[in-house]
């Protein structure tokens, strides 16, 4: 096997770190609006998952994405533990 493609297979099977957020779900939003809502702030392509499970969320972020949570918490002068919930009143 050559050596350029022994670097391709662990290139694609390299650990990717994802950052996980959780939030209250206040009201009676869809996963559909939350999806809506959060893709009014974050690139398509930086969320990995939105899971729901009664009224608590969990957003999944690839690396980027957490930085884009970084700059709205410094752009709104909050915590990054009260972004999403301010983006989704």
């Amino acid at each position: 096997m050559p050596i350029s493609t022994v670097v391709e297979c662990i290139q694609k099977t390299k650990t990717k770190k994802h950052y996980v957020v959780e939030f209250a779900i206040r009201g009676e939003k869809t996963k559909a609006e939350l999806e809506s809502l959060l893709k009014q702030s974050f690139n398509s392509s930086d969320i990995v998952a939105l899971e729901i499970q009664g009224s608590l969320g969990r957003l999944i972020l690839t690396q980027s994405g957490k930085r884009q949570l970084g700059a709205l918490a410094k752009e709104h002068s909050i915590p990054i533990k009260n972004v999403i919930s301010r983006l989704l009143k």
